[in-house]
């Protein structure tokens, strides 16, 4: 390896190494905030309890609650059963029980969750994984990649993608 593919590999890593870290800050939101949109979003108690804590451990990040709670407007049981459902993959029973509800209910709330994010109300776990992954984990990576790249173009030395160039 010559010098100048040395050099563009070792940039390469570089910038995909700050890439992935900086995913993990993106992701996360300061408690405060994270206890205002549990406010917006109507939950308290139990609920609310069991959101935090899967925020802590990161089952589920702080920018997808954001979302959830802005972008689709979820709130209230709604938004704690799609989370505890869908996202924390949680049995309807125990979701239902923590939200004070019976199972029946709790299937109905979540179907209109569902619908209310674009799925199909009775959408197969695949599809309800593909959604979370696309709209509550990428937007963030997908805003980091743009915002990598633009600073990639920046320093001059870097081929936006579709065009090519020799490295001799």
């Amino acid at each position: 390896m010559d010098e100048t593919t040395t050099t563009l590999t070792d940039d390469l890593y570089v910038a995909v190494r700050r890439y992935l870290a900086s995913l993990d800050e993106s992701r996360h939101l300061p408690q405060a905030r994270i206890a205002a949109l549990l406010r917006i979003g109507n939950l308290d108690g139990e609920p609310a309890a069991a959101i935090r804590a899967a925020i802590e451990r990161g089952a589920l990040y702080g920018a997808g609650l954001r979302d959830l709670v802005g972008r689709h407007a979820l709130g209230g049981n709604e938004l704690a059963l799609f989370i505890m459902r869908d996202v924390l993959a949680w049995p309807v029973a125990d979701a239902a029980r923590v939200c004070g509800t019976d199972a029946r209910t709790a299937r109905k709330r979540i179907a209109a969750a569902r619908s209310r994010v674009g799925l199909a109300a009775d959408a197969a776990r695949a599809t309800v994984g593909q959604w979370l992954v696309t709209e509550l984990i990428a937007p963030p990576t997908r805003a980091l990649q743009l915002q990598l790249f633009q600073h990639s173009m920046m320093s001059g030395d870097r081929v936006p993608p579709g065009e090519s160039k020799e490295i001799s």
